[in-house]
């Protein structure tokens, strides 16, 4: 029994002094790194976000779950928080901004309050929003969508300072699926109106592409053209001509659907599809190809064919990363790509409470 004892009791000094460490460490990567930052998008530089679940390996923290920035060139984890009540854990409205993360936690059902912390020293955790579906935030402000959907009544964009804590009304309309800023400016989506709309955040001017069927992701080609996304196409606008440029139009295959996380770079786009099959679109040729497809490792096919799996892609500065997690299955799986599609890293998670 007092073997036992002395076991315990020094496995919990062990995890005590490990997650000590992990918490106290700095990552050069994210000081005073000054960048815009959308939510859904848990990058910044070649840091990413990553939820880990509690457990045995982590007594006495056996619930909940914690919440790292995982430096990919140095390999480096540094611990955000760790929540220790069980049934409780991070939700995926996620963001890091310079020295500072979003997140937002579930009990049973998605939260929908907005919390942040420093991730430099040692902080306290800070409510920012008491509602918030969408946001993108930078160094002094943080636009919002109190809902992420809308299809009968008003969602205002709002715009909060982040210096004094002042919320006030941007603009009014029936707002949904998309809100990112892109090279200082400001991409949404009215779902009334069926408008997508670029807002120069510098010359407070706005751009509107008519006839829009639920964007999911918006972004910056160049002065004269942004790029739009939904399930089913892909295309430019371009604003002198007024016209809409396809490269993907009307996708109908359930699993060939177009995932709402992208990334343009040099102008090639970079996207995946339902299949977890990466593209690599130029936007001056219209020439597309397959990058890799992550159905191709054999061990988890079978649930990517089955549409049996959850997954959160990111794109950083010189990685794609994959969070793969199995449907009614303990198995989860965290991949880490070039951009010419070579695997580079593959990690095995424990599974997360959601």
């Amino acid at each position: 029994m007092r073997v036992l004892f002395v076991v315990v009791l020094a496995a919990v000094f062990f995890n005590c002094c490990f997650l000590g460490i992990q918490y106290l460490k700095q990552i050069k990567e994210i000081e005073n790194y000054k960048d815009v930052s959308n939510m859904n998008e848990f990058t910044l530089g070649n840091c990413v976000l990553i939820r880990k679940a509690n457990g045995i390996k982590t007594f006495p923290f056996l619930f909940g779950e914690r919440l790292y920035i995982y430096d990919i060139d140095k390999n480096q984890w540094k611990l955000v928080k760790n929540i220790m009540i069980p049934f409780l854990g991070f939700g995926h409205n996620l963001a890091m901004n310079n020295e500072t993360v979003y997140y937002n936690k579930f009990s049973m059902e998605e939260g929908i309050k907005l919390y942040s912390k420093k991730v430099s020293g040692i902080s306290l955790e800070k409510e920012i929003a008491s509602q918030i579906g969408l946001y993108t935030v930078t160094d002094n402000y943080m636009y919002y969508l109190k809902e992420s959907e809308a299809y009968d009544e008003a969602n205002y964009l709002y715009r909060k300072n982040l210096k004094n804590g002042k919320d006030e009304i941007y603009r009014k309309g029936q707002f949904a699926f998309v809100l990112r800023q892109d090279h200082s400016r400001l991409y949404l989506y009215d779902n009334k109106k069926k408008e997508a709309l670029e807002i120069s955040l510098s010359k407070n001017t706005v751009e509107k592409c008519k006839e829009v069927n639920e964007a999911s992701w918006m972004g910056y080609v160049d002065k004269n053209k942004f790029a739009i996304i939904n399930a089913e196409s892909i295309f430019v606008y371009d604003k002198r001509k007024k016209r809409k440029i396809y490269y993907v139009k009307n996708q109908k295959k359930e699993n060939k659907l177009i995932n709402d996380s992208a990334i343009l770079k040099n102008k090639n786009l970079y996207y995946s599809n339902g299949e977890l099959q990466f593209y690599r679109l130029d936007l001056n040729s219209g020439d597309t190809k397959c990058i890799f497809s992550v159905k191709d490792i054999d061990k988890i096919k079978k649930y990517i064919n089955n549409g049996d799996n959850d997954t959160a892609v990111n794109f950083t500065k010189s990685y794609i990363t994959i969070d793969v997690s199995y449907c009614n299955s303990t198995k989860r799986i965290f991949l880490i790509y070039s951009y010419e599609g070579k695997l580079l890293k593959e990690m095995k998670l424990k599974s997360l409470l959601l």
